[in-house]
């Protein structure tokens, strides 16, 4: 009987996947911020383009993100990977424009006829994941919520309890949560090999 295999990449296929940025320009270091803050916080497509500076915010020694989700209820993830953070910042710098708080956090390459940036949408968001995808050569078909999907299904991997990641993702319901549970064969051998008895 065959059975379909969940669509979420693996730890290789996520470095393959940063490979195909090129971070010494703006829109390499632009495209690799997104995919990463993507994969580091498990934000949806949507969420992305409404993001704004003041949705960054240092708390002690931690930079937080704080984010309205699906059902406008709203989240805060701790940012804790240095490439991430310091590809933030470079991107930011790249870009010179001012930082107000309300400043957009990702823009389009392209300017409108008044020669402005405009902030990103969620089209090009999908346009960017498709392209690195196909880039990566990564056959499986991986779109955004792919990247969703990752970020959840490696925070349990990775040993997070199913209800902190319920909170990261925004999932009213631990069931929904509960549908990234994948099991490997790696995951089963090691389980086996655990035993004690």
């Amino acid at each position: 009987m065959r059975h379909k295999i969940s669509e979420f990449l693996t730890l290789q296929e996520i470095q393959d996947l940063y490979r195909q940025c090129d971070k010494t320009t703006e829109k390499g270091l632009r495209d690799f911020c997104i995919l990463s803050l993507i994969l580091h916080t498990g934000l949806r497509r949507a969420e992305i383009p409404a993001l704004r500076r003041e949705n960054l915010q240092v708390q002690g020694k931690t930079l937080y993100l704080y984010a309205r989700t699906k059902g406008d209820k709203s989240k805060k993830i701790p940012l804790k990977d240095l490439e991430l953070l310091e590809s933030l910042q470079r991107y930011f710098k790249k870009l010179g424009l001012d930082e107000t708080p309300t400043a957009a956090l990702f823009f389009s390459v392209s300017k409108n006829s008044l020669g402005h940036r405009r902030p990103i949408t969620a089209e090009t968001i999908r346009r960017i994941v498709e392209t690195k995808i196909k880039q990566a050569k990564i056959s499986k078909r991986i779109t955004p919520h792919s990247l969703r999907h990752t970020f959840i299904t490696q925070a349990l991997h990775a040993g997070a309890d199913i209800k902190t990641v319920q909170a990261l993702a925004g999932h009213s319901n631990v069931s929904t949560t509960s549908r990234y549970l994948h099991t490997t064969d790696e995951r089963m051998e090691a389980a086996i090999e655990k035993l004690k008895f």
